[in-house]
């Protein structure tokens, strides 16, 4: 047998034929054993032609290289052959094989016609300046051509249908490059990091731009679509970090823009088509980052992801039609439909005040964050979760009460809040988590309300200037570091209501001289019933005694009266001696059902005529006459059902009495205090601030 040998790597290495039968040339290394075609059964032969590896893929073809990446020594020429002859057979070279020449060091090569696939990363890394692509190519290998730092410009043969996964990735020197038409599909990471590409246009047929595909082609400005796009689907990040963009233009045909798409095109300004698309689904941070004023949501979209329009700092109006089915739009408040989820504020919208709709129950994530032009915002009572980094960074707002309803304050939900300065709690809220209202540090006055079981560790810490804390009830839990350190918070001020709680904040460290336990202000008000002229039409009511924010009193119906005052129409703080006044409606009395004139009354049938009497028939001998028999009498008529008690005509019946309040009123006229409330009171109560019940709740009538 002949041995030739060839350097590849350093590694010294045998081509070995073997002359026996019709065996081809296998390369083998020096130190394994060599092994006959006959034993590939399952693998490629690889043969040498003129010092080159081929790898036979039929009978008639072969591919160049052997898919691996080997760096030969030798001056390769700058042509690939259409064919080669090895033992008198000729064979047709159609593939430039997997790491054919990964990272191999040339500046052009030119493949012939017969070439129809390049294997994956076959030119993968290599200093490639220049390389024809024949239109007999259909297919093109995934990283192909990835990390070629000084190719400039290649035009894709036509008759691919795919750009593969990398096939451009990091090659960091592209900046021209030519999609056929007939492409369906721009894969995963296919121009990531391709940082002199500045425009492309992508043709009618494409229907689907995967993840990460122009990821980081940081100059690319100019992305073009034709007016017949077909285009479905843009996916995760597939523009992400995009720096120069300035201006895109979502076809019409688009149903999908994916998480982050667009996230990180610092100056994205100007956003075409999206409100005259099919877009169905807009994903999470799709736009964060960018510089867009306007979201003209389409019609179609069904669904949002989180956070889609997070970072967008100049974001002034969102708008939807109304008659998309799962989104509504008001004051430039993103909501669902039915406005029971408040989903995005524009955070530069021109609102210096905003009132959240009753309707709301769930502040979502990201919802106000940095909405820095709102100094005021109101939220509704039914608010029930403010979800994490809902009010971050609302730095204009420095008074804030969680209504009474809400029960759950995500991580970091109301932070960094830097012109807070007061905040009330909701009494709904049972746990306080640690973080939620983190670095409020312009806070100085806290108002935690009963139902707070337990605040933990971290609550408020950064809350620097922190000095008034009212805590209600004695049932709350603190764990250490609720206010931050203790040494951080020496110069806050507990007001309590209970030794018990004294003593809790004693167990975690703060000094006595630091605690106030509140002692009971009994005062009293007046409560006047007036009609709309301010006429009295009642007795007024003193309530003595009635500890300070602390009582609870029920209004009473009045007989031919409506009530009209509210509960929102009443103050929330109460002053010594103040006169309250109640205002109803007069209504016109309704009056009592006339007996239903009995119909005189109900007059009973009249009796069937009798029927006449049968003539008798004359007696052979006339007997007298047997007197005709009178007629059956008829039923006696039943008398009518007396509407309401038997109806005597001339009584006239009272009209019937609305329920009496019972009172409890000791033999001097003064009502002692109650232990119920009687059914004929309305629901509406005067409540003091804190609405918490009394047991000091006493009232006299003033004669």
């Amino acid at each position: 047998m002949t041995i030739k040998e060839l350097k590849i790597k350093g590694i010294a290495l045998m081509s070995v034929a073997v002359l026996v039968g019709s065996l081809a040339t296998v390369p083998v290394a020096a130190d394994e054993t060599p092994i006959s075609v006959q034993q590939m059964t399952d693998q490629k032969s690889i043969i040498m032609v003129e010092g080159m590896p081929y790898t036979i893929l039929s009978q008639n073809t072969v591919g160049f290289g052997n898919g691996k990446a080997l760096k030969f020594e030798y001056s390769l020429k700058n042509e690939i052959p259409a064919s080669i002859v090895h033992e008198g057979k000729t064979y047709a070279v159609t593939e430039i094989m997997a790491n054919a020449f990964k990272v191999a060091d040339f500046e052009t090569i030119s493949l012939p016609d017969s070439i129809e696939k390049i294997g994956p990363e076959a030119f993968s890394g290599a200093t490639l300046k220049e390389i024809n692509l024949p239109d007999s190519i259909t297919s093109l290998g995934e990283g192909a051509f990835q990390n070629t730092q000084r190719l400039e410009k290649v035009s894709l043969p036509p008759n691919i249908t795919e750009i593969p996964d990398k096939l451009f990735h990091n090659s960091q020197g592209l900046s021209s490059v030519v999609i056929p038409s007939g492409v369906t599909k721009i894969g995963k990471k296919a121009f990531e990091s391709t940082t002199k590409l500045s425009e492309i246009s992508i043709p009618d047929s494409v229907l689907e731009i995967e993840e990460d595909a122009f990821r980081q082609a940081e100059n690319l400005v100019d992305v073009k679509f034709g007016k017949e796009s077909k285009l479905k689907s843009i996916g995760d990040q597939a523009f992400m970090h995009v720096d120069a963009m300035k201006r895109f233009v979502i076809p019409g045909s688009v149903e999908h823009i994916g998480n982050k798409a667009f996230s990180g095109a610092t100056h994205l300004a100007t956003l075409v088509g999206l409100e005259n698309s099919q877009v169905k689904y807009l994903g999470e941070e799709a736009f964060n980052n960018s510089l867009l004023r306007t979201m003209n949501l389409p019609n179609s979209l069904e669904k949002l992801g989180r956070r889609a329009f997070s970072g967008m700092d100049k974001l002034e109006s969102i708008t939807i039609p109304e008659s998309n089915r799962y989104f509504s739009v008001e004051n430039d408040v993103l909501y669902n439909k039915d406005k029971t989820q408040m989903i995005q504020y524009a955070r530069e919208a021109r609102h210096d005040s905003l009132t959240l709709p009753n309707s709301v129950k769930t502040m979502g994530t990201y919802s106000f964050a940095e909405a820095i032009r709102l100094s005021e915002i109101n939220l509704n009572e039914g608010l029930e979760v403010i979800e994490p980094f809902a009010m971050r960074y609302m730095n204009e707002v420095t008074t804030l009460v969680l209504p009474s309803t809400v029960k759950s304050v995500g991580n970091l939900a109301i932070s960094d809040m830097l012109m807070l300065e007061s905040l009330t709690l909701s009494k709904s809220l049972e746990t306080v988590n640690g973080y939620s209202f983190y670095n409020l540090e312009s806070l100085e006055s806290l108002i935690i309300p009963e139902g707070v079981k337990l605040i933990k560790n971290n609550a408020f810490t950064g809350a620097i200037k922190l000095n008034q804390v009212t805590i209600a009830g004695d049932s709350i839990e603190f764990e250490s570091g609720a206010f931050g350190s203790v040494d951080a918070a020496k110069n806050i001020h507990f007001n309590v209501e209970s030794e018990a709680i004294a003593q809790k904040l004693q167990a975690i460290g703060y000094q006595e001289n630091q605690i106030t336990v509140k002692q009971p202000v009994y005062y009293t008000i007046t409560v006047q019933f007036v009609d709309e002229n301010n006429e009295i039409i009642q007795d007024e009511i003193e309530l003595t005694e009635l500890e300070l924010s602390k009582f609870e009193y029920i209004l009473p119906e009045i007989e031919g009266y409506e009530l009209l005052t509210k509960s929102d129409d009443l103050p929330l703080v109460y002053s010594e001696n103040q006169i309250l006044q109640v205002r109803y409606k007069k209504v016109l009395p309704v009056d009592p059902v006339d007996p239903v004139d009995p119909v005189d009354p109900v007059d009973p049938v009249d009796p069937v005529d009798p029927v006449d009497p049968v003539d008798p028939v004359d007696p052979v001998d006339p007997v007298d006459p047997v007197d005709p028999v009178g007629p059956v009498n008829p039923v006696e008529p039943v008398e009518p059902i007396n509407p309401v008690n038997p109806i005597d005509p001339n009584i006239t019946q009272e009209p019937s009495k609305p329920n009496e309040v019972k009172s409890n009123e000791d033999n001097r006229g003064n009502v002692l205090p109650s232990t119920g409330i009687a059914t004929s009171y309305l629901g509406y109560s005067l409540l003091g601030l804190g609405t918490l019940a009394s047991s000091y709740r006493k009232y006299r009538r003033k004669d």
